[in-house]
């Protein structure tokens, strides 16, 4: 996990000193900075969108988890819809490096609003998941007890139910 943090931090940073600091940007001047700021903003929406449509396809998510999502969402498409006219308005490269500066920065779409969408999903399916199991394990203990309680059954159920418990608690 550390690894993959370090390399996703190295990744936004050189990013970012890429889009700031480029000189091929300065070379095309403002038109051609704003017309990569304006691009890399619509890939952002272009995620935000495709992850609204995720959030409203998932089927096992809470209407409080959906409503947390669709905020979230809405909220970064609302900010990234200002920086773009913020941008279209823009006459310096100074401006458009402060701008570019605060879309890497301060709108991180891809390394937080992504991640945040999928594991929510993930992690109520496997809430789902584990509950089905535990209901399966009272059906096959009720059905060991009504069966005469086989010993080698029972100790498999025991072993059942103290992994159900250590998968609970690593997904706490």
């Amino acid at each position: 996990m550390k690894l993959f943090r370090t390399v996703a931090v190295l990744a936004v940073a050189a990013l970012a000193g890429t889009l700031v600091a480029t000189p091929a940007y300065a070379d095309e001047g403002v038109p051609g900075l704003k017309t990569e700021l304006t691009r890399r903003l619509e890939l952002r929406l272009t995620a935000l969108d495709r992850w609204d449509r995720v959030v409203e396809g998932a089927r096992r998510l809470t209407p409080e988890q959906k409503s947390a999502l669709n905020t979230l969402i809405d909220e970064n498409r609302t900010e990234l819809t200002q920086l773009k006219s913020e941008i279209a308005t823009d006459d310096t490269l100074a401006e458009l490096r402060a701008h570019a500066e605060e879309m890497v920065y301060e709108h991180r779409i891809f390394l937080l609003v992504g991640p945040q969408v999928r594991l929510t999903i993930a992690g109520d399916a496997q809430a789902l998941l584990l509950q089905k199991l535990r209901t399966l394990h009272g059906t096959l203990t009720q059905r060991v007890a009504d069966a005469g309680n086989d010993p080698a059954a029972v100790t498999n159920l025991g072993e059942m139910d103290a992994a159900l418990d250590r998968a609970e608690a690593k997904t706490g």
